[in-house]
């Protein structure tokens, strides 16, 4: 894989390559030479058999984005069929920000856990049918599909679960729309025009009631439930959608991530991505953020 070839293809010499983050795709900030100065591009490569699909999905929402209120990168290169790489591609403009994560703990948090909210909310008013055929969903099995993940992948790793099955049958949505999938701080930048929603790979038809679980997940876990509560009236304020059974929808999820971690398929992602940092990592992040997901799992009596 040449990204000098790339950089070429951008318009400008490499002078400058940082990896960034991920576990199922590879990202990159280039730093180019124009020839009139220096510019910086994002570069993302997909991987997998569905590496295509992807994509074309995340490219379609950053195309509708702007249409419904949302920032969004500047798209400067599809590369859908692999021709430069071997993988599909995307490259845009890189933006100058932080992980919304870095202000949860500052004293805009509840401002930025509102403007989470309202991103959320905007983004849920994209039409399912604007995107095309690459988004995918089990709409009217939503929450049953994510039970029956749960069930199979649970027995892989031996965990026991305890799942209520009259609780289950009123697990489901009242609307659907194109949901993220992994909407958290994490994957929010504030940049100075405004936040960016990114990663969108994973986005689906589905409830949106699982878009505010996960991300009122994360919050919980680092920050506590007052910022939850910000974060979920900013967001009621523009989309009606029943909070029934939102403590248990949100420890479902945690009980989903957790199995995930434990899957010798992440581990093992894991220690090769980040080679020999990967005791440091698992000893300060991986171990107390799973413990932390199992005791809300647990609290709802999700896993024994």
């Amino acid at each position: 894989m040449s990204l000098r070839l790339l950089a070429r293809e951008l318009g400008g010499e490499l002078v400058k390559t940082k990896k960034l983050g991920g576990l199922g795709n590879e990202s990159y900030k280039l730093v180019l030479d124009t020839g009139e100065g220096l510019k910086s591009y994002s570069v993302k490569i997909y991987q997998g058999r569905d590496g295509a699909r992807k994509a074309r999905k995340e490219y379609s929402l950053y195309r509708l984005m702007p249409v419904y209120g949302l920032n969004a990168p500047k798209i400067v290169m599809a590369d859908f069929d692999g021709r430069l790489l071997g993988r599909p591609l995307l490259a845009w403009e890189w933006i100058e920000g932080e992980a919304a994560e870095k202000f949860l703990g500052r004293k805009s948090a509840t401002s930025v856990a509102r403007l989470l909210g309202y991103s959320l909310a905007l983004f849920h008013s994209i039409p399912p049918d604007a995107v095309g055929p690459e988004l995918r969903g089990h709409v009217d099995r939503f929450w049953i599909k994510q039970v029956e993940w749960l069930k199979t992948v649970s027995r892989l790793v031996n965990l026991r679960l305890s799942l209520p099955q009259a609780l289950l049958e009123e697990l489901n949505g009242e609307k659907y729309v194109i949901i993220h999938g992994d909407y958290n701080p994490g994957n929010i930048l504030v940049a100075r025009d405004g936040i960016y929603i990114i990663d969108q790979e994973s986005a689906e038809l589905g409830d949106p009631v699982y878009d505010l679980a996960y991300c009122s997940l994360f919050i919980a876990l680092d920050k506590g439930w007052d910022l939850v509560r910000a974060l979920l009236l900013e967001y009621l304020k523009r989309v009606k959608v029943n909070l029934r059974h939102f403590s248990f929808k949100v420890a479902l999820i945690a009980a989903k991530l957790y199995t995930f971690l434990s899957l010798r398929y992440f581990v093992d992602t894991i220690r090769w991505k980040m080679g020999a940092l990967y005791p440091i990592a698992n000893l300060v992040f991986l171990k107390p953020f799973k413990k932390r997901l199992l005791r809300i799992a647990r609290e709802e009596g999700i896993l024994m």
